[in-house]
């Protein structure tokens, strides 16, 4: 759920699947239960003012972030029923067919460790707590904007402080940044082309009359 807030799906499946398919192959877990829990977590997620469905939702119905107020409380609901229900039950079952299994602190070292360099130079644990404290922040930001207009912020200027702030703190130096940002940056060209794409598309259905012809 936390790695699905970034609004990016293959971004989410990466990162989920590189994290949990080692402990699942190992604990001979059944890998579809991993899939659908990313499935049913990241679809909610996606449901985000800054995911690309809503987005896309967003830019052809020209509608602002106000759209969260609408949406939040279905995905509370749904969150609630993936975390607290199908989630244990997946578990409990496995438990049942495979039984308790202890592993030893060389297996989870071997698990969890970090092989490659290139992601090693990157990892900033020392700023976990701080990179925390700015996401809830930025996210509850977000949210209370829809309820309070007194700190209301458009999204796109609250994100774009909040990468600012970010990239300074972890990477001082001028080429880090631009590393992470080209890194980083075809996510977010992808939701932008979608964008675009939509409004054309909408353009040609209301443009042409076939929006009210049907």
């Amino acid at each position: 759920m936390a790695v699905s807030l970034n609004g990016d799906g293959t971004t989410t499946t990466l990162i989920c699947c590189s994290a949990f398919i080692p402990i699942y192959k190992k604990l001979n877990m059944n890998m579809m239960n991993l899939g659908v829990l990313i499935i049913l977590q990241n679809t909610i997620m996606n449901l985000l003012p800054w995911g690309g469905p809503t987005a896309r939702a967003m830019a052809v119905l020209k509608v602002d972030a106000d759209i969260l107020t609408y949406l939040l409380p279905g995905m509370i609901l749904a969150l609630a029923y993936v975390i607290f229900y199908v989630a244990p039950h997946m578990g409990r079952a496995e438990r049942k067919r495979l039984g308790v299994r202890e592993l030893t602190d060389e297996e989870i070292d071997e698990m969890t460790s970090v092989v490659d360099p290139e992601v090693s130079e990157i990892r900033r644990p020392n700023m976990f707590l701080f990179n925390g404290i700015l996401t809830i922040v930025l996210i509850a930001w977000l949210v209370a904007s829809s309820f309070i207009k007194a700190i209301a912020m458009p999204p796109l200027l609250l994100f774009l402080v909040g990468t600012c702030i970010a990239l300074m703190a972890n990477y001082p130096k001028l080429g880090d940044q631009s590393k992470r940002i080209g890194a980083n940056g075809g996510d977010a060209v992808q939701v932008v082309i979608l964008v675009f794409a939509a409004g054309v598309f909408m353009g040609l259905f209301q443009g042409t009359g076939m929006a009210e012809a049907l």
